[in-house]
């Protein structure tokens, strides 16, 4: 690998070769993949990687913790997630027999159980300030199921206080979300949506969740494009278009 190293640089580049060819990031990322289980394509690729996550760091203000914000799907997705949000905090506010702190308190409780970490938690291992909103910074997929568990919560509590026809205790809806994501069928689901954050974070924002090590897998060389590829903008850099959806994507 120290001749390698040696062959490639810029210095000794005229003496080794007489031509120099300039491939895309995917194309060589490609070249790599063709050769798995290999030492050679495992560096080359760790390589290029590294030095697309440095670029994107650059141009992102020295950070990539809005990746996810690449992918195509995160408008949308950002979008239905503030309407199921506001199910889960006027069911909360409505149904509920807790004081204020029942918002922050049962959203991590959803977070706990769905990737084993609390907000605060998950700020630390980004990196992330106050100003930083937790929502904003998570892979579409991952959106998905808070928004789908946060309204399927609050239909749950509702139902609840109808048939009781009094507000619930905090042991109630603490029952509510136990048994929801306890149940057998919610497990692929939640194994998946695990895998999903915890290998992206870890490929592409260098983030160890400790939590989550077991889940760590491959990233799928097509997530590379939808990712790491200069050519999309992050949402960040569209926020005059966007400002709107943005400035709701606030935790509560």
């Amino acid at each position: 690998m120290t001749n390698l190293k040696k062959f490639v640089t810029g210095q000794n580049a005229g003496n080794k070769i007489n031509q120099l060819g300039i491939f895309r990031f995917r194309t060589v990322l490609n070249i790599a993949m063709l050769l798995q289980n290999n030492d050679v394509a495992k560096y080359v690729r760790n390589r290029i990687l590294d030095i697309v996550i440095d670029v994107l760091a650059e141009k992102t203000g020295g950070s990539t913790k809005y990746i996810n914000q690449k992918d195509p799907d995160f408008i949308p997705t950002a979008i239905g997630e503030i309407q199921n949000r506001k199910k889960f905090t006027d069911a909360l506010r409505d149904y509920v027999d807790v004081g204020n702190y029942k918002y922050g308190y049962f959203t991590n409780l959803v977070y706990e159980y769905l990737f084993k970490e609390n907000a605060e938690e998950y700020r630390n291992i980004l990196k992330l300030d106050k100003k930083n909103t937790v929502r904003a910074t998570l892979y579409s997929e991952v959106l998905v199921e808070i928004s789908s568990y946060e309204a399927g919560i609050a239909y749950e509590i509702e139902k609840k206080y109808n048939e009781q026809s009094k507000k619930l205790l905090k042991e109630e809806v603490e029952k509510i979300i136990y048994d929801m994501f306890n149940h057998p069928k919610e497990q692929p689901r939640i194994q998946n949506i695990r895998t999903k954050m915890a290998s992206r974070d870890l490929n592409f924002r260098d983030a160890l969740h400790q939590k989550l090590q077991e889940y760590i897998k491959e990233v799928p060389t097509e997530e590379y494009d939808k990712f790491l590829n200069d050519q999309i903008k992050i949402i960040a850099e569209q926020l005059e278009e966007n400002k709107d959806v943005f400035e709701r994507l606030k935790d509560k």
